[in-house]
């Protein structure tokens, strides 16, 4: 206890460890915005292929609120300011899940004839 006084001018406090700040989650992506008579809600795709996230004005996704919700877009408020997101569709191909559709008879389907169709110049005779 004598080797640091405890009251002494040259005293300063032992150097803290630094803790290391977390990063802001980036926000899920927007799958899409629906207005209707019950309100406006948008949907937010699942991360890691968990559910599909649905809110409305006013709800937090993460650190971000919902600030606004117009028809094909929304607004959002989080530590980094206002952001303004736009519906965004997976481009990523799953092969396991999805034929090729360039090549039905590869994937197992066969060709089925396109329905037969009556025009208008086909019922003027009757």
């Amino acid at each position: 206890m004598l080797a640091r006084p405890m009251f002494t001018k040259t005293r300063r406090p032992s150097t803290p460890a630094t803790t290391a700040v977390e990063a802001p989650k980036p926000l899920p992506r927007l799958t899409g915005v629906v207005m209707s008579p019950l309100g406006k809600f948008v949907i937010f795709a699942g991360i890691d292929g968990s559910k599909p996230v649905v809110a409305g004005e006013g709800d937090y996704i993460g650190a971000a609120v919902i600030e606004a919700i117009t028809a094909g877009q929304v607004t959002m408020r989080g530590p980094d300011g206002a952001t303004v997101l736009h519906p965004a569709f997976d481009n990523r191909v799953f092969p396991e899940s999805r034929p090729n559709p360039a090549s039905p008879a590869k994937a197992g389907f066969r060709q089925l004839p396109l329905p037969f169709r009556r025009t208008p110049h086909a019922l003027k005779g009757r």
